[in-house]
Parts: C-alpha cells; sequence; structure tokens
C-alpha cells in the first residue's frame, strides 16, 4: 500500500509540470462529448509517423480509442500510416503532398531527446499551435514516458498513448496551449483521473467539444476550397 501512495504522489509531480503537453484527464460527465446539433459531422484525417516503432497492436489499441473520444464529440477520425524512412518512401509514397487544413498528424518520438533538449521538460509531449490564425497540424509525442508511466501505475499503454494524442489534438483544434481545470485537457492528474483512464471515461468538456467541431468544420470547408488546386501548386505554408 505504501509503495502505491508513492508511485501516484510522483506521477502527481510528472504531470504537475506538464506545459502543453500530455496533461490527460478522463472526465466522468459523458454527456458532455454529445455532438452539437444540427451540424455536419467532419472528418479529419490523421498521418501517423511511428518513429518509436510503437508495437502495432498497442498503436492500433490507441487509434481505436482515440477514434472513440472525437466520434462521441461528433468529429470522425480516418488514420493513415506514414513512412518513417526514405526505404519506406519508395515503397509507399504516402503523405508527401502538402497537408490539406482537415489533416492532422501525430509523430511518436522515441525520447524527447529525438527533438531536442529545448523540450526535455514537456512531459508526454507537446503540439503545433500558432497565435496568428494560422492552423497547426502536428503533435508531437515521447513514447518512452508513455510506456514507462503506464508501467509504473499499471494501466494500458493503447489508453494512455490515446489520452496524450487526444489532448495534444486538443490544443490544435482549440488553436490554444492552455488548459482546463476539467476533463482531458487538464493540466494535472490524480488517482481518480487515472481510475477513469481505466474506465474508458475520456471526454473533453460541453464547451471544448463546441469548439473543437466548430474548429472541424471550419477546416474541412478550407480543405474543400483547397482542393480545387493541385497540391503541389499550393505555396508551403503550414506544413
Amino acid at each position: 500500500m505504501k509503495r502505491n501512495s508513492q508511485i501516484w504522489l510522483a506521477l502527481a509531480v510528472c504531470i504537475s509540470v506538464l506545459p502543453v503537453a500530455g496533461s490527460l484527464f478522463w472526465s466522468e460527465v459523458v454527456s458532455a462529448q454529445t455532438p452539437v446539433e444540427g451540424a455536419t459531422d467532419p472528418k479529419i484525417m490523421i498521418w501517423v509517423y511511428n518513429y518509436a516503432r510503437v508495437p502495432g497492436r498497442t498503436l492500433a489499441g490507441a487509434e481505436t480509442e482515440v477514434q472513440r473520444t472525437f466520434d462521441a464529440a461528433g468529429v470522425h477520425v480516418a488514420w493513415v500510416e506514414c513512412p518513417t524512412s526514405a526505404e519506406e518512401v519508395k515503397a509507399r509514397p504516402v503523405c508527401q503532398d502538402r497537408m490539406l487544413n482537415a489533416e492532422l498528424a501525430v509523430t511518436v518520438f522515441p525520447t524527447a531527446k529525438s527533438v531536442g533538449s529545448a523540450y526535455a521538460d514537456k512531459y508526454f509531449g507537446f503540439a503545433q499551435v500558432f497565435n496568428n490564425g494560422q492552423f497547426g497540424h502536428y503533435a508531437y509525442v515521447f513514447y518512452d514516458r508513455v510506456r514507462d508511466t503506464a508501467y509504473v501505475v499499471q494501466v494500458s499503454e493503447s489508453q494512455l498513448l490515446a489520452s496524450v494524442i487526444c489532448h495534444e489534438f486538443g490544443h490544435l483544434l482549440m488553436r490554444s496551449n492552455t488548459h482546463s481545470n476539467s476533463g482531458i485537457m487538464r493540466g494535472r492528474w490524480d488517482r481518480n483521473d487515472l481510475k477513469n483512464l481505466t474506465w474508458g471515461r475520456l471526454s473533453f468538456t460541453s464547451e471544448e467539444v463546441q469548439m473543437i467541431h466548430t474548429e472541424a468544420l471550419a477546416r474541412l470547408r478550407s480543405s474543400a476550397e483547397l482542393q480545387t488546386i493541385p497540391r503541389n501548386a499550393v505555396p508551403p505554408g503550414n506544413r
């Protein structure tokens, strides 16, 4: 019992230092995931760069959880596995065009060292958020921290990875680095939060659902306009 208390305390300390990334929470208010009434359900395409070589079963489980979470918020997602080496690009040249606004990407790095010491303080990862009105596209996750935390606190690695990804996509789709006092966008976790995680109760607040849904629709409409122009003819900007 004493050992478990020490583990939870250590986790709370780790999560409390999160700046933009990995501040995850499973809300107990499931009704907050109700889609915006009368709106068309948009679809977001997610590009996955698995540089960490996350096992296929773990990654597939995480993708299913992410899809379930955003489906409940009225935003559907589809996945494309992107090449992570020159050899893979030659064999399967996908994810090589400029991203449309309705496309997001998650890059899973083995460690924070993969992107330099400047990001060492971002516990689980971070998101590409702009303050000039530009659409952000990229979320970054540090797999070793997800894997090790899941092992220490004895939660599903797939569920924890999904939580991190959902949190970072929340930043992208709300165009904000700030955190909320409840729900998946919380800045700090405790014992009850991780218990809720194992029950599959991840959710955004009702206000966040509306913001995410509105942003997803805006991205979809913007992408439809851009698709009238060949992708390779669009000046680089968001990628």
